[in-house]
């Protein structure tokens, strides 16, 4: 049996081993034809549209076991984890870049499971879509040609031998790049816009090479009366075939202008629009009329001045000479506006209306129009031309409105909750004992007025009844029925009427109205709840409190006070309430009996009104018999785990009946030193569990490892208790730990370098508090690194000592040994800690000190008195012990002139001397110039402590060179550029700046009779008198805002003059600092907005280029940073913008677009964005635009005439109808809104005398579709009938006209109207029990049911016909049903929709008219009208594409400002659901996904019920500057999972909303780093280097400021400050030299504290570098040598190696620096190597620059830097300049000499060498021969 078991494992085993995975073969089939003919997507689709497209599933199995599908060539397909495979927006000209790339692209898929892998490769063809749109290869040039105003045929005037060719190309491939030419449209110098056809045609000439040259031809012979055309050409991309359904066809628009040459040949043209003026008889004498008269010289290319006199009217009629004859006017000053010459008319003489004869009171005068040359040029042709001026005079308006009285008093009862309507809003009349009367005694021309509230109705509760009166008017007041409560505040109010005259509103009077609000009792008490709920336990007492009720009475004063209260319902007096509403008990109670008492209590107010509340008071049962436990508990616990052995679950039982669960708690843990946190128990469960781990230690010595948890268990307020007994099981969980405690474990010692071996060096002691009983607590030690073999350590004891292979040497690199130390116990796991020993070796005096500098060079000045300090020696001893004496060699001192040495003897000692301790030389007495000029010296070192066992005289020297100048000029002067003694200014520029504080510039003035720099710097009274500037730290500073604009118009320049006084203020000099102000393009556009907006009007039939109206917007700033362009940002296809020049101002005139198609039925208003840019095609890129909301109304034309239903009508009626009885209606409808649309009925003709019997009026017929008026005409008797002959006929013809404006052509119908005689109504009657509506569900199946209508015959002999008629309103709603002819039963046709019924229908009904005929006669009729309503059912998905009215851009973009505290409103996401409420509830979620849709909530929170976004931090758009947010949009609970599947299959459901993060300038410039250094020589270049910080802030909020703060100099351990040493370029950080030698400054360095403040913002934080200068010579430069020529790539290694070997040194003090990289040269006096180069360092090490000589010896001594050179292939380090000695002077000669002399002693002793060898291998052969005769015997 159990080898049949083992057989069948195997088996199992070796099928799962042999299975692998596999795909699915459909899959496969379907991911492969789809990827064999993939499309590119739309480069010209958005960005979030260019999404990864889903390919389908691409599944796997292998048996049961999971697998995975992936793929490798991810950069164009993505399998995510549901093995969904995405294809990644494909660009067909990036894959396929030339036609040696092939368009195949080989996709591996793999499928893994645990068992093994399978794989499919598929090919990728791209198919390539005409997303490239062709472009103008010189989009930026400018494309011009000039012809003549007349030409004399049509001629090419642009083709590709054209200066500028104008040449196109497209980017696709070759089926998609084919370019024809339009001519769009083009623009005249006025704006118009016009078509091209018939002035120029554009067409595209191939070149054979996929370009296209476009060439224009001039179609029209006459150009005259322009200046210029602006042509705008398009380039059309046209896919071979034409196929545009591989996507739109693209296009690109170019401008081209076209200049016209003039010719001087037509007259002026006067403009008839401006000869029409008004005027008041009462205008002033003298004042102009308003408009000016106007003319032109049509020949606008080369127009002619205009002049104007005025004359008699050409007319008949003498009185037209009234004006003219009497002077009643006089022309003003001509003005040019443009072409236009204008002349404005003045009242020359007073006009009395009523003088004037005629009913028309226009006065008319003559005006002429003169052309003359302004240039006097001969031969010029100048015309005239005459038209007439009418001016009509107006009469005046001067009476005012009144009212009948200054005060109404008006009193109105409060409204009880009967008496008001279901709607508060709803208005009543209040007035109704006043009346309000105005009255205005002006004729009809002037008494019209108007009335309003105009205070103390701000929340609209009260109107008129109207608004407009004419002579006598009675007014009154409706108030809203809410505020006709006493109850709400306030009770009174006080109105202001005023009543405005309509012609004048200056003419006004007012009227005050006070209304009070009359209380009454009209509300009752009323208890905040329906039922008040109450428990007491039933050992309650009497009297014990039980709760209360408390009412309250909406009513004011009296009526709103609670009188009493009292208790109903109560059968038992258990109970009872005082008037307060407090309920007490008074009787006793027993759970057992009686658990529940209801009754109710009744409140009353004063006026006796009454409310009630039903009380319930619950009786609850007490407790108390103990709780029982049902076994006791033990466990065990190891301490470094949390899982009791075994589980521990606690379990008590109460024996009280409905007693609630058991809950327990832990009361307390011991011994008290285990923490009483350590343990929790389930509150239900009873499961004890541990929290914190419990340490063995923390037991008592008692019970070692014993705890004891005493476990609590309640129910129904009784408590018992156990207890848990838990034995701890010991660990090793302490490591040890080194003793004393310290800083990351680091112990100091030191031991002197010649110690003995196997001496102690240092002890460490450990503690384990595991406790050294046992192998937990026992340890070892081991020595792990530091040690170099010169060091061990015992085991046991933890000593370390010296070892015996030691070589311990302090001279040599003496870096401290740091000695790793690993302290292990023998616990398992073993623990462990580590130390480190840092060991110092202690010194030996035994080495040589060494002068930093071989060579010093020093000077003064010859008035130097004694004393002064000449310069300092410095010298070193690495020996820690020396003790440094420096003197003078007195007998090498050598004083000398430019000749050479002086003859006359000097004591050197009078002269010069030095301090013995720190090297300082300075002045010992007189300096004689004019002797000597040059001291050479040597200088001494010695140490006083060498060792004296030594025998080494430990002495080094140094050369110094002291040069002696010539006295300086006292006076004080200004060392800052261009200021001069004869030119003392200072001229400096200043960008614009809102900001204060900032430094102008800084000053620098030198005393040199001290020599010091000045310090002490004031503003010269008067010299600022706007106080614009402050004179503080040695600068000049902004102290108020400089606004380039607030200047003065041509004089933006300012100035402040600066005193420089001495530092005993007895010497000044004065420096005048101009600062000339730049402009900064700082504002943005402002509009010009007129009260209410930009609100405009078109017609809806206006076409292009008709101007809806101008906007202008300004800016402040200059140049054409204050030049304004416009742009649409929103509708652009019915509306665009151009720009017209008004002086120095650009206005936007917006118009209606060439294409545009407005129609006032389908949109009456549109909103747009016009947005206003600043500095247009400027250079600089900072540019603001402001926007401003436009709404264009389109008013309605009435372009639609009425059309009836039915063009024939026939009616068959009965001769018995009365006079005024209804025969027949009619329906025509107007497609037009508003009373356009409104239609009325007539009858215009009829026979047979029809007008004389009937008539038709119009009747309203209701409908619930808005915007629908349903005017029905219907026909009516208005003479007996009764007489006429049987089956008389009359036709009539009914016109249906709407009431618009123009008329439009009525709508004709002909209705038949057959009389029949009889003695009663023969049409057909219908059922009484008809319904008039009918409801059905959308969405039913055709042939669905609807309704039955039955009618009856008046013979039952016959039947009724049923049938539709014609006449359902404009949507033909019997298009959807069916009747049955016989039956009457309606039926669906089709489906019905109620979503597409409110879309397109407003409402969810459909209308039917029914006629019944009868079968036997069918002139007998009846018609039936029934609406059919159509239910909604939930059959939509809430999604944010199927809203009507409504467009989302993918993706949609929003902007928030940065730093905005939370919660900010930043977009609104609003999808819709199109069933009916409230199946249309729409939730909002967030839709995540790595791939798009990243996680943004910590950021952005979304309220799910309304789709408001909101922040949730404050954002930085340094930090990120945009996000990406999806929200889907889903019904409510539906499950997170199902959302997201149906969210990836229908993308209907997301809203893709960008927001752009705009900035504010909210942050400082930073610099990358704190510190910087830099070297340089005594006489340096102009440049030191370059302080760069950043700013993260975007432009124009990202500019820096650089300023000195201050400058500090170090030489010798000892600072002064240097204020003018340096100076920085404030815009781009330069730092450079402000004096040409810094030899004084040799051997120390310069701190200079920079600031990088923000140039538009002081109040955003700064930030400091600190540039560390060091100056040196050029002695102390060493070379490195690369055996490569000096080309960029040895410049970048030269750099690399730098850059190394600071990173090395970082943070020793050790700095390197590249003074020059130069070709290699050998000496002064050699040509250059131009196979090598030379690489100039200069070293610093503790602020020091070492010597050449110094430095070249670290360079090859320690072993890391030569590393490094070796690296980079640097070789030979030593002097940068080989011909130059190190050495002092004197000893150049003598050094050959000792060289060659060495060389010869070095070959003697070889020759000796060798002598000495040669004797004595002779003697040696002769001593071996000699032995032979020694022998015995021989």
């Amino acid at each position: 049996m159990e080898l049949s078991y083992t057989v069948v494992l195997v088996l199992g085993f070796c099928h799962a081993v042999g299975a692998i995975p596999s795909f699915d073969k459909t899959d496969e089939t379907n991911i492969r034809q789809q990827l064999s003919q993939a499309k590119e997507v739309d480069g010209n689709l958005p960005t979030v549209n260019q999404r990864p497209k889903s390919l389908g599933f691409l599944r796997c199995t292998d048996g049961n076991l999971p697998t995975k599908v992936t793929t490798t060539d991810t950069s164009f397909v993505t399998v995510n984890a549901f093995k969904n495979v995405f294809l990644k927006p494909l660009d067909y000209e990036e894959i396929v870049k030339d036609q040696d790339t092939q368009n195949n692209k080989k996709i591996k898929f793999q499928c893994t499971s645990s068992t093994g892998a399978a794989e499919v490769t598929m090919t990728l063809v791209v198919v390539d879509v005409n997303d490239n749109a062709p472009l103008f290869q010189r989009s930026n040039a400018t494309y011009s040609v000039e012809i003549n105003e007349f030409l004399d045929e049509k001629q090419i005037i642009y083709n590709r031998n054209s200066p500028n060719p104008i040449l196109v190309t497209d980017a696709d491939g070759t089926d998609n790049n084919r370019v024809e030419a339009e001519c769009l449209r083009m623009r005249l110098d006025s704006g118009q816009i016009l078509s091209c056809d018939g002035y120029f045609k554009v067409e595209a000439q191939p070149d054979g090479f996929g370009r296209y040259y476009f060439t224009i031809a001039a179609e029209k012979l006459d150009y005259s009366g322009e200046k210029s055309f602006t042509l705008e050409i398009r380039a059309v991309n046209k896919p071979l075939g034409n196929d545009t359904a591989q996507g739109t066809l693209f296009s690109t628009t170019q401008n081209v202008a076209i200049n016209i040459r003039d010719v001087q040949n037509l007259p002026p043209l006067i403009d008839k629009d401006a000869l029409s003026f008004e005027m008041l008889e009462n205008l002033t004498v003298g004042s102009q009329l308003v408009g000016y008269i106007g003319a032109f010289d049509q020949d606008i290319g080369d127009p002619h001045a205009i002049r104007f006199v005025l004359e008699r009217p050409f007319s008949d009629n003498p009185r037209d000479y009234y004006a003219f004859d009497h002077n009643k006017f006089a022309l003003g000053d001509v003005i040019l506006d443009g072409i236009m010459y204008k002349v404005p008319l003045l009242l020359n003489n007073s006009v009395d209306r009523e003088e004037i004869i005629g009913r028309t009171k226009t006065l008319y005068l003559g005006i002429k129009a003169i052309e003359y040359d302004l240039q006097n040029r001969p031969d010029r042709n100048t015309g005239t031309a005459s038209d007439t001026v009418s001016i009509n005079i107006l009469d005046v308006n001067d009476q005012m409105p009144q009212f009948s009285g200054p005060t109404y008093d008006v009193e109105v009862t409060e409204l009880s909750d009967f008496e008001a309507d279901a709607n508060p809003e709803n208005y009543r009349q209040i007035s109704n004992n006043v009346e309000i009367e105005v009255t205005d005694t002006d004729s009809s021309d002037y008494n019209k007025f108007t009335v309003s509230i105009v205070s103390g109705n701000q929340l609209g509760n009260f109107k008129l009844d109207d608004t407009a009166g004419s002579e006598q008017a009675i007014f009154n007041i409706y108030a809203k029925q809410k505020i006709l409560d006493y109850e709400k505040d306030p009770k009174q109010y006080v109105l202001e009427l005023v009543a405005v005259d309509t012609n004048n509103p200056s003419f006004r009077t007012s009227a005050t109205v006070s209304i009070s609000i009359i209380n009454i009792n009209d509300h009752s008490p009323e208890f905040n709840q329906a039922v008040a709920l109450f428990n007491v336990k039933e050992n309650a007492t009497v009297n014990t409190p039980i709760g209360s009720v408390i009412a309250t009475d909406k009513d004011d004063d009296n009526f709103g006070i609670i009188s009493r209260y009292q208790i109903t319902g109560d059968d038992t007096p258990t109970f009872r309430i005082d008037n307060q509403g407090r309920i007490t008990l008074q009787g006793s109670l027993d759970y057992e009996i009686r658990d529940a008492y209801y009754f109710t209590v009744r409140a009353y107010d004063t006026g006796n009104l009454e409310g009630s509340i039903n009380v319930n008071v619950q009786v609850d049962n007490v407790f108390d018999i103990a709780l029982r436990f049902l076994a006791t508990y033990s466990a065990t616990l190891e301490e470094d785990k949390l899982d009791l052995t075994p589980s521990i679950i606690v379990q008590a039982e109460s024996r009280e009946t409905d007693a609630p669960p058991v809950q327990y708690f832990v009361a307390e843990v011991t011994p008290s030193t285990v923490p009483q946190n350590s343990f929790s128990i389930g509150s239900s469960s009873g499961e004890l569990s541990v929290v914190n781990y419990v340490s063995y230690d923390d037991t008592s010595d008692s019970e070692p490892g014993i705890v004891r948890v005493k476990i609590g268990a309640t129910s129904g307020g009784l408590t018992s208790y156990t207890t848990v007994v838990v034995e701890i099981i010991n660990v090793n969980n302490y490591a040890p730990e080194f003793q004393p405690v310290v800083a990351d474990n680091t112990y100091y010692t030191s031991i002197n370098e010649s110690a003995a071996k196997g001496v102690d060096v240092y002890a460490l002691t450990v503690r384990d508090l595991d406790g050294p009983n046992n192998e937990n607590g026992q340890v070892t030690f081991q020595l792990q690194s530091g040690a170099n073999d010169d060091f061990f350590i015992t085991a046991d004891t933890g000593i370390i000592k010296v070892s015996e292979s030691s070589n311990l040497d302090a001279d040599g690199d003496n870096r401290p040994y740091t000695i790793v130390i690993v302290a292990r116990d023998k616990g398992l796991p073993p623990l462990s800690a580590t130390a480190t020993v840092i060991v110092t070796l202690l010194d030996t005096n035994d080495e040589i000190p060494e002068f930093k500098d071989p060579l010093y060079r020093f000077r003064i000045k010859a008035d130097d008195p004694p004393g002064t300090l000449i310069g300092q020696v410095t010298a070193t001893d690495v020996d820690s012990t020396s003790k440094l004496d420096y003197s003078i060699d007195y007998t090498t001192v050598e004083f000398l002139k430019q000749t050479g040495p002086i003859q006359v003897p000097i004591d050197a000692t009078e002269v010069i001397k030095i301090d013995p301790e720190d090297g300082q030389l300075r002045v010992a007495g007189n300096i004689n110039r004019e002797l000597y000029n040059r001291i050479n010296l040597y200088v001494r070192v010695r140490d006083l402590n060498a060792d004296k066992n030594l025998r080494v005289d430990q002495t080094t020297t140094a050369f110094v060179i002291v040069f002696i100048y010539a006295p300086t000029d006292p006076r004080i002067y200004f060392t800052n550029d261009q200021w001069t003694r004869d030119s003392p200014f200072i001229n400096v520029t200043f960008t614009e700046s809102r900001s204060i504080n900032y430094q102008i510039v800084a000053l620098r003035a030198t005393d040199p009779s001290i020599p010091e720099t000045v310090q002490i710097y004031r503003k010269k009274e008067g010299s600022d008198p706007d106080d614009y500037f402050e004179v503080r730290d040695a600068s000049v500073f902004v102290k108020k805002p400089l606004d380039y604009e607030e200047l003065p118009p041509g004089n933006k320049e300012l100035s402040v003059t600066v005193v420089a006084l001495s530092r005993d203020l007895t010497k000044n000099t004065t420096a005048t600092v101009n600062v000339k102000v730049l402009d900064l393009n700082d504002n943005a556009p402002v509009f010009e907005v007129p009260v209410g907006g930009f609100n405009f009007s078109v017609a809806e039939d206006m076409k292009a280029p008709h101007v809806v109206g101008r906007i202008k917007a300004t800016d402040r700033d200059s140049s054409s940073y204050g030049e304004v362009e416009y742009s649409i940002s929103g509708d652009q296809t019915n509306f665009g913008i151009y720009m017209e020049r008004s002086g120095n101002e650009n206005i936007g005139v917006i118009f209606v677009a060439e294409n545009a198609d407005l129609d006032y039925e389908t949109n009456k208003l549109y909103n747009l964005v016009v947005v206003a840019t600043d500095n247009p095609g400027g250079t600089n890129t900072v540019r603001f635009a402001t926007n401003i909301d436009v709404v264009i109304d389109i008013e309605d034309r009435n372009d639609m005439s009425p059309v009836f239903d039915e063009e024939v009508y026939n009616i068959t009626i009965i001769g018995t109808k009365e006079v005024n009885e209804e025969v027949f209606f009619i329906k025509a409808t107007d497609g037009d809104a508003g009373v356009n649309g409104l239609v009325t009925y007539s009858i215009v003709n009829a026979t047979n005398d029809g007008r004389r019997y009937f008539s038709i009026k119009t009747d309203d017929q209701s409908s619930d579709r808005p915007g629908e008026f349903l005017r029905i005409g219907q026909l009516y008797v208005i003479s007996s009938l009764k007489n006429l002959p049987d089956r008389s006929v009359y036709m009539l013809t009914v016109a249906a006209q709407d009431m618009g404006s123009p008329v439009t052509p009525p709508g004709l119908c002909k209705v038949f109207i057959t009389v029949s005689k009889g003695v009663q109504d023969l049409k057909p009657k219908w059922a009484e029990d008809l319904p008039a509506r009918v409801k059905i569900s959308e969405n039913e199946p055709p042939n669905t049911s609807v309704a039955t209508l039955t009618a009856y015959p008046a013979d039952v002999t016959s039947s009724i016909i049923y049938t539709f008629v014609g006449a359902g309103d404009a949507l033909r709603d019997y298009d959807s049903f069916t009747i049955n002819p016989n039956n009457g039963e309606i039926k669906t046709k089709v489906a019905l929709d109620y979503e597409e019924q409110i879309i397109y229908s407003g409402d969810a009904e459909l209308t039917l008219l029914i006629l019944g005929t009868d079968s036997e006669n069918d002139t007998l009729t009846n018609q039936y009208l029934l609406i059919v309503e159509v239910l909604d059912v939930d059959d939509n998905q809430p999604s944010f594409v199927d809203c009507p009215g409504k467009q989302y851009s993918v993706p949609e973009m929003t902007n928030v400002d940065e730093e905005l505290p939370p919660p900010v409103n930043v977009y609104r996401a609003e999808a819709c659901d199109l069933d009916s409420a409230p199946l249309n509830q729409v939730k909002y979620s967030w839709f995540i996904n790595n791939d798009y849709c990243p996680d943004n909530t910590e950021i952005f929170s979304l309220n799910q019920n309304n789709g408001q976004i909101y922040t949730k931090d404050k954002l930085d758009r340094e930090r990120l500057a945009e996000y990406m947010l999806c929200i889907e949009a889903s019904r409510p609970n539906v499950p997170n999972t199902e959302k997201s599947l149906n969210a990836l299959n229908n993308t209907n459901k997301l809203l893709f909303v960008k927001v752009n993060v705009k900035d504010v300038n909210d942050e400082g410039p930073r610099f990358d780093k704190p510190s910087v250094k830099t070297v340089i020589l005594q006489y340096p270049e102009v440049n030191v280097g370059v302080a760069e910080a950043t700013d993260s802030d975007l432009p124009p909020n990202n500019g820096i400021r650089y300023l000195i703060d201050n400058i500090d100099f170090t030489k010798n351990g000892k600072t002064q400050n240097a204020p003018t040493a340096f100076r920085i370029n404030a815009n781009d950080g330069t730092v450079v030299i402000d004096v040409n030698d810094y030899t004084d400054y040799v051997g120390g360095y310069f701190d200079i504290n920079i600031k990088a403040e923000d140039y538009n913002n002081a109040n955003v934080p700064y930030d400091h570098q600190l540039l560390r200068v060091y100056v040196t010579d050029r002695s102390n430069r060493i070379r490195v040598v690369f055996n490569k020529p000096a080309d960029a790539v040895v410049n970048k290694a030269a750099n690399d190696m730098i850059n190394e070997l600071n990173a090395l040194y970082e943070d020793s003090g050790m700095f390197y620096e590249i003074e020059t990289i130069s070709y290699h040269v050998i000496s002064n006096n050699a040509d250059p190597s131009f196979d090598k180069t030379d690489v100039c360092i200069v070293v610093v090490e503790d602020d020091q620059v070492l010597s050449s000589a110094s430095a070249a010896k670290r360079l090859t001594d320690v072993q890391n830097i030569r590393g490094i050179l070796n690296k980079y292939g640097a070789v030979d380090p030593g002097s940068c300049d080989p011909a130059v000695s190190v050495y002092p002077v004197g000893w150049e000669s003598y050094w050959w000499v000792l060289v060659a002399f060495a060389i010869f002693i070095f070959v003697c002793c070889l020759i000796l060498i060798l002598l000495i060898c040669v004797l004595y291998r002779q003697y040696k052969q002769y001593m071996d021969s000699r032995k032979t005769y020694l022998v015995p015997g021989n």
